[in-house]
């Protein structure tokens, strides 16, 4: 999980997810709630 302050970071430089895991992990409560409702499918890493 990525999480950045685009207002602060257009480039994408700095990666909160691990100084804020209280909000990285409820995006990704919501992004995986999303994923499951909608039958998305999200990619995934090759090994």
């Amino acid at each position: 999980m990525e999480l950045y302050d685009l207002v602060k970071d257009i480039g994408e430089r700095t990666n909160l997810a691990k100084s804020s895991p209280e909000i990285a992990g409820r995006f990704k409560k919501e992004l995986d709630g999303w994923l499951q409702e909608t039958g998305a499918a999200f990619p995934t890493r090759r090994p």
